[in-house]
């Protein structure tokens, strides 16, 4: 195959076969989803961030509500929620970073979907008492819904 198809500077469409003088659309699209690509890192690494803060937020108003998981939620959510994005956020050029924060992230929202609105129990945004850290627990599991749905999708994206 000619290089100069994949170049935006080639001066023939299809490597000579047409005739036709001009740049290659088809490098021109290479070339813009590449740089997309490229552009979305330090997005994933932001909503990777944001997660974290809201994920730590959201840690704290558990412990301060007494509300405490199972063994292994706590070592899904140590994993899943805390370890891998942070491992994640540190690894993000590489590809298979992003195939971890991707996976993380699709993890803690079926989780934190599950838990927080679609099961009843202590852990459900609707069974909480009143007060401070009640409103902290709703407003960060709330927060973190659109928040790890905008991380997902920025470490799909990447790929």
């Amino acid at each position: 195959m000619d290089r100069r198809v994949w170049s935006a500077e080639a001066d023939v469409v299809g490597g000579g076969a047409t005739g036709v003088r001009g740049p290659n659309p088809m490098a021109v699209t290479f070339r813009r989803a590449a740089s997309s690509s490229r552009q979305m890192v330090p997005l994933a690494r932001l909503f990777a961030v944001v997660h974290l803060c809201v994920s730590v937020a959201h840690g704290a108003s558990h412990a301060a509500l007494g509300i405490w998981p199972g063994a292994a939620d706590a070592v899904f959510i140590a994993l899943a929620v805390y370890a891998a994005p942070a491992a994640a956020v540190a690894l993000l050029p590489r590809r298979s970073a992003g195939w971890l924060l991707a996976g993380s992230m699709a993890g803690a929202l079926v989780f934190g979907a599950h838990h927080h609105f679609l099961v009843p129990s202590a852990d459900h945004v609707a069974m909480l008492p009143p007060g401070k850290w009640s409103d902290v627990f709703r407003a960060s599991a709330m927060l973190s819904v659109p928040v790890d749905a905008a991380t997902l999708v920025a470490a799909l994206w990447r790929r």
